[in-house]
């Protein structure tokens, strides 16, 4: 009797206050690991995985359209454009590949793994190497506009802004350069590694480090971003930088005037823009390695503690969470309801709000 109750009970409850959970729609099993985030596209799902294809999957049912081949683990993420998907392989090339039937259309040659998403910007698709070149090349006839040379690899998507391409090397230096000439702008010294992708607003660019923190520069000059701060009635002039427990390879979301990025301190933070001063943070049990996402006005991210995330983006508190059955290193992509990410276990999951 005591356990019919209580199941009334909270069968009520859920009638009123709403009670829901992340349920499975269907998972499409890889021969891999599956790193890359997946692009939802008309209908259609694309992504890479470490068994060496690029699959294409129907949004709904999960059942495979076509796959491609490459020769190598695939760790960077597709981008589309006019029926073309590009993406790289740890084989050295960039491939282009139809849409229609996951036929090649070319392929770029590089002297390292291509592990970086590519960015399109107008008619030229730009992205990184492991030989540590930053190609420029155009989209249709793979004719090289430039290409930049750094010390390391370059596992970052760059971004343009006023005819300046940014982007970080494993070498430890963030990069502007002429987008026309290829010519170097300025460079930023850290003390790690630069596995984060920046991201720009209102003329300054912030991306994380293997040293432990993340960087607001002047996306003119390189140099630190400083601020007044009024402390105890006093003006305080600050330099902005926000140190974290460990390495920082999250790409940076910003809304609200508030960054949001992971760390390998297991946290993901959200940061006020303007002062560099943390807002929350939310601990996870493992650290993480992909970037958060917006769902409506949730975030979205996924963590090596086998979890994907969805928390208020105000309050930094859990609405909701799912678990894959091994770690999850991947960016999620969201359409409409349905969340999508990759995991350690090679399975590529669809899952949705019930």
């Amino acid at each position: 009797m005591k356990k019919i109750f209580a199941t009334l009970a909270l069968s009520f409850f859920c009638l009123f206050q709403g009670c829901s959970k992340l349920q499975v729609n269907w998972k499409f099993k890889t021969g891999g690991e599956v790193h890359t985030k997946p692009l939802v596209y008309n209908g259609i799902v694309y992504f890479g995985s470490d068994d060496q294809y690029l699959y294409a999957i129907n949004e709904e049912t999960g059942e495979e359209k076509w796959k491609f081949k490459s020769a190598d683990i695939i760790r960077s993420s597709p981008i589309i454009d006019k029926g073309i998907v590009y993406f790289g392989s740890n084989d050295k090339y960039l491939y282009s590949v139809y849409l229609k039937n996951g036929q090649r259309r070319w392929r770029f040659k590089t002297e390292g793994g291509v592990n970086a998403t590519p960015l399109l910007y107008k008619n030229f698709i730009l992205f990184g190497s492991d030989d540590g070149h930053l190609y420029v090349i155009d989209k249709d006839s793979r004719e090289l506009k430039w290409k930049f040379k750094t010390n390391d690899w370059i596992t970052t998507t760059p971004v343009v802004e006023k005819d300046k391409v940014y982007f970080g090397s494993n070498d430890g230096n963030f990069y502007a350069v002429s987008l026309t000439s290829g010519k170097e702008i300025w460079r930023f010294k850290t003390n790690g590694l630069i596995n984060s992708s920046p991201s720009t607003k209102d003329g300054v660019v912030y991306f994380g480090s293997t040293d432990h923190n993340l960087y607001a520069l002047d996306a003119e000059t390189g140099k630190k971003i400083a601020f007044e701060e009024t402390v105890n009635d006093k003006t305080v002039y600050k330099t902005w930088l926000f140190p974290t427990g460990d390495d920082v390879s999250s790409n940076i979301l910003i809304s609200k005037n508030i960054l949001y990025f992971g760390s390998y301190d297991n946290n993901l933070y959200a940061v006020e823009r303007e002062t560099g001063n943390k807002k929350w943070s939310f601990q996870t049990d493992a650290p993480i390695m992909g970037s958060p996402i917006l769902m409506k006005d949730l975030l979205c991210f996924t963590s090596l503690d086998k979890y994907i995330y969805l928390l208020e983006q105000d309050t930094g508190k859990v609405k909701l969470k799912f678990s894959a059955e091994e770690g999850i290193s991947s960016t999620p992509a969201v359409n409409e309801e349905s969340i999508y990410f990759g995991s350690n276990d090679k399975y590529l999951y669809s899952i949705k709000q019930k």
